[in-house]
């Protein structure tokens, strides 16, 4: 009777630790677009600014910058921070790792209220000089899907 407690209790454990694995970066490239994903929708720009290449800190000052009081009090008001999950990752000589991003802020033109939105697909570029970096070439946009 004991064994047959104990299969559960196990079976339970594997079924449960299935799912905790399965968004995992799988790659050095993938975890450091999460790690900055994290933080820039988050809006910890000084924390984004660590995984990124020294051309690409100008964006995220220029996110900085323009960042209001309206915003800092939606953040607040948030009951959640925004999570990121890694979809996919393509590894060539241009990195590209595809994100889907949940309950973030997104800014809207100027002159505009930000808004929460519930779901966004990201792609982040990475490159590798010595170690993995993410390289921006304007601030990260959701793709049109």
């Amino acid at each position: 009777m004991k064994i047959n407690h104990y299969i559960y209790i196990f079976a339970l454990c594997a079924l449960a630790s299935c799912g905790i694995n399965s968004n995992k970066p799988k790659n050095d490239a993938e975890q450091v677009a999460l790690r900055f994903s994290k933080a820039y929708f988050n809006y910890d720009f000084k924390k984004a600014n660590e995984y990124v290449t020294d051309g690409s800190a100008k964006w995220l000052n220029y996110a900085a910058s323009n960042v209001t009081q309206d915003d800092i009090d939606i953040l607040r008001s948030m009951q959640e921070s925004a999570t990121v999950v890694v979809d996919s990752s393509s590894l060539d000589s241009n990195t590209v790792v595809f994100l889907t991003v949940h309950n973030f802020l997104q800014k809207d033109s100027i002159g505009k209220k930000s808004q929460i939105v519930k779901t966004g697909h990201f792609r982040i570029n990475v490159v590798n000089d010595k170690k993995y970096k993410v390289c921006l070439e304007h601030l990260p946009i959701p793709d049109s899907q």
